[in-house]
């Protein structure tokens, strides 16, 4: 068995918000209910995996992640868009997903009869006109995220004592709060006694106090993260206090969770204008759900606002006794209705071909390509695939192929979010079922969730009609998404200098060099990493010798700023806000400067949104601090090639959670770069070219 154990465990549901609570968490837990109290439960420190008998080990499963929908307007365009190399509608959405934060925000067009380099266009506004034969597309990305903002030798008078005893659980304690008792942030005395360390703020007021820490937390949430589902909706619920809306019917729901719980299941119908709470009503007379969207100030009672993503709605033309040769077997799906579930779910990647159905062998295959025998097999049906709205999927009690698990980790990276190791949130009740990425199961099926980014978070930089010569083709990669999984995965081997996608052929290419050319239809992709940023602001404020940049709008500043972050961003950026111009900083000296804001990016910490009947639990991340031609002795050298694999490295694989930081040597050989620091002791401005990071 091994591994940590947490002998405040008694039940595998609280073994598992143990396993949450730290980061170890990554290689799953071992529970075994026959030990005695205290004795059963451990969190796994490595993948490899013994016998044991009365002992049931669970694996991490990864089941959501943030996206964006794409909503057709038909004979509509929007005037002025900048006119684009993609000549395929799926070429057009995917370049224009990967530009969603800057040069495409507005969403685009498509003009299927236009001629080769002049069917896509980027809108540069909102605007719309009639425009027979053009479809307009908005596009409409979520995000969502908290941090936290140290104060030092700070409090905020009057917190609240909470039970945890260690900053990583006050942290996830206040996450699960962050919309109710911990809204303001908490405080950390680490020379506290037990259960007088952590403090929840019932304000924003804070105070000097040596020895203290205050947190800030900060949460973003500009969309909404889904789960895979047809039937379910993913939702953000915001509150608005001293506020509710006049007319509400009352509910018999006595808790806040349940009364959340209670409405999301009916948020369309009864509950589609939000909720009121007020925890001074008497059993019965706290929750009512709104019935119109008015609202009222009401002191002593919040107002709920609910916002809701609608699911996927998929149509499935018939092509009777037709079939797709090449088709690939779902050999775990046997019913039409299970096979138009999964298609409907994938149809933006492995079925956007549809399925054959052969209803005499259940058999249903996916279709690799457009091609259609029409009338060439008699008994088995063609099913074409239209959908609109957000593909998602709840399979119930079903084992899913591995076909599913390939396809939902090549949808995590084509969201620009790495899943180096798939992850489950939320206290579920489990049945002893295993959940391994070779067959996910789960009795009540996948659920709403979020992926809490630990590691590099793939940034991909496309230059338009631009290639290398001399690139090596991976005939295994027939999409964009699959080159881009293909080239990390091998980002520090063999696709070092990034690769070529041939839109007009479909075809990849591992570049061996990164000196690149003219050429027409074809794109070069390199890849640079970053974290996810959680902005902190500094109203007129900038820094000094700031480096201009080229970016003209704020939210093209941050994005070319968090995808450099631990290099010529390292010190955030300025932003000129009369000017609309954007700096970023050479040092952290932040001087007064009216008119000007800095902005520094702090490594962000996924949330997830509730969901009916799961209590959330939420994994933090490091801030990082850099102490130049630095290093510490006695480190333990990992084979990590770049910084940000050494982080992540020194994070998930160190027992003691990267306690004492890391020594990465930029000039040293590929393989000797990367060392573990043992110490605290840092030697501070002695070693060229090495740097020292805290976490």
């Amino acid at each position: 068995m091994g591994g940590l154990p947490q002998s405040s465990a008694t039940t595998v549901e609280q073994c598992q918000s143990a396993c949450l609570s730290i980061k170890n968490c990554q290689y799953g837990f071992d529970w075994n209910a026959k030990n005695p109290s205290g004795s059963q439960c451990f969190v796994s420190t490595s993948a490899t995996l013994g016998s044991n008998a009365d002992t049931t080990h669970y694996d991490l499963v990864c089941t959501t992640t943030g996206g964006c929908t794409v909503t057709p307007i038909e004979n509509t365009n929007s005037p002025g868009g900048v006119s684009q190399s993609f000549d395929t509608l799926d070429a057009c959405k995917s370049g224009c997903l990967a530009k969603q934060d800057s040069t495409c925000k507005n969403g685009f067009d498509f003009n299927p009869s236009g001629s080769s380099g002049n069917k896509c266009y980027f809108s540069t506004s909102t605007a719309t006109s009639t425009y027979t034969g053009v479809t307009h597309y908005n596009v409409n990305c979520v995000t969502t995220g908290c941090g936290f903002t140290p104060i030092e030798n700070t409090n905020s008078p009057g917190g609240v004592s909470q039970s945890f005893d260690t900053l990583d659980a006050c942290k996830s304690g206040c996450l699960a709060k962050q919309d109710s008792t911990c809204k303001n942030g908490f405080d950390f005395n680490p020379s506290g006694s037990s259960g007088n360390k952590c403090y929840f703020s019932t304000s924003t007021a804070t105070s000097t106090y040596t020895g203290v820490t205050h947190y800030n937390i900060n949460c973003v949430t500009t969309g909404q993260t889904t789960a895979m589902t047809t039937s379910f909706s993913g939702c953000t619920v915001t509150p608005i206090e001293n506020t509710n809306s006049p007319g509400g019917v009352s509910q018999s729901f006595d808790t806040l969770d349940a009364c959340k719980s209670g409405c999301l299941a009916k948020q369309d119908s009864t509950c589609k204008n939000g909720f009121d709470f007020n925890p001074s009503g008497s059993s019965g007379n706290k929750c009512y759900f709104s019935t119109s969207t008015a609202t009222s100030t009401y002191t002593g009672v919040t107002h709920y606002k609910v916002n809701c993503v609608t699911t996927a709605t998929c149509t499935f033309p018939e092509i009777a006794n037709s079939f797709s040769p090449s088709g690939q077997q779902m050999t775990n799906i046997t019913t039409l209705t299970a096979c138009k579930d999964y298609c409907a779910s994938t149809y933006t990647t492995y079925c956007k071909y549809g399925f054959d159905f052969n209803p005499s062998t259940s058999g249903c295959f996916i279709s690799t390509s457009a091609t259609v025998n029409v009338n060439g097999y008699p008994g088995v049906t063609h099913y074409n695939v239209t959908c609109t709205g957000v593909a998602i999927y709840r399979p119930g009690s079903v084992l899913l192929s591995k076909l599913f698990f390939n396809e939902l980790t090549l949808i995590l990276e084509s969201l620009t979010v790495l899943c180096p190791r798939i992850v489950l949130a939320g206290n579920l009740t489990f049945t002893g079922k295993k959940a391994h990425p070779s067959g996910i199961f789960s009795d009540h099926g996948l659920v709403e969730a979020s992926l809490p980014v630990t590691g590099p978070i793939a940034v991909w930089q496309e230059a338009n009609n631009t290639n290398t010569a001399g690139g090596v083709e991976q005939t295994s990669a027939t999409s964009l998404d699959m080159c881009k999984s293909q080239c990390f995965a091998a980002k520090d081997t063999t696709c070092k200098n990034g690769f070529d996608w041939d839109y007009s052929k479909s075809k990849c290419f591992f570049s061996t060099t990164s000196v690149t050319s003219a050429s027409n239809g074809v794109s070069h992709f390199t890849y640079s990493s970053s974290v996810g940023c959680s902005w902190q602001i500094k109203n007129d404020t900038n820094t000094l010798g700031g480096i201009q940049q080229t970016a003209t709008s704020l939210d093209a500043c941050k994005a070319s700023c968090a995808a450099t972050t631990t290099s010529s961003c390292l010190y955030g950026f300025d932003w000129d806000v009369a000017n609309s111009k954007c700096f970023f900083s050479t040092n952290s000296d932040l001087k007064s400067a009216p008119g000007v804001n800095h902005y520094t990016c702090l490594n962000a910490t996924t949330t997830v949104p509730t969901t009916p009947g799961l209590n959330i639990s939420t994994i933090s991340n490091c801030t990082w601090t850099q102490n130049s031609n630095s290093n510490t002795a006695g480190g333990i050298k990992n084979s990590a090639n770049d910084v940000e694999s050494c982080k992540y490295n020194c994070v998930t694989m160190q027992t003691n959670k990267c306690q004492f930081g890391l020594d990465f040597d930029t000039a040293a050989a590929d393989g000797s770069k990367c060392f573990f620091s043992t110490t605290s002791t840092v030697n501070i401005g002695v070693a060229a070219g090495v740097n020292h990071y805290n976490c």
